[in-house]
């Protein structure tokens, strides 16, 4: 598989204190995106989207390791990669980050 050209994860998401109506996605101290919530969104929709972007890389390294144990005929998946799996997802949805 191709190497990476993104930041590296972990990626989090918070509320942006040094700007009202914004939340940030990072990597570390550096912002990668900013997510607004003027006219066009409501703050819990402001507040999932940049949640779900947090979780992007956890989420590629799911699917690439799925796609990989089934280039490798592998049929069940293991234990790790399932609580990996479940991380990413409550992650993305918002349970248990802040």
């Amino acid at each position: 598989m191709n190497e990476a050209k993104h930041t590296p994860g972990p990626w989090v998401s918070d509320e942006r204190y040094d700007c009202k109506n914004s939340h940030s996605v990072k990597s570390g101290y550096k912002n990668l995106a900013i997510v607004n919530y003027f006219n066009i969104m409501s703050n819990e929709e402001a507040k999932a989207n940049a949640k779900l972007m947090a979780a992007a890389p956890d989420l590629l390294e799911i699917v690439k390791a799925y796609a990989a144990m089934w280039e490798e005929g592998e049929e069940n998946l293991s234990r790790t990669l399932y609580k990996k799996a479940k991380d990413a997802i409550e992650k993305a949805e918002g349970r248990g980050y802040e």
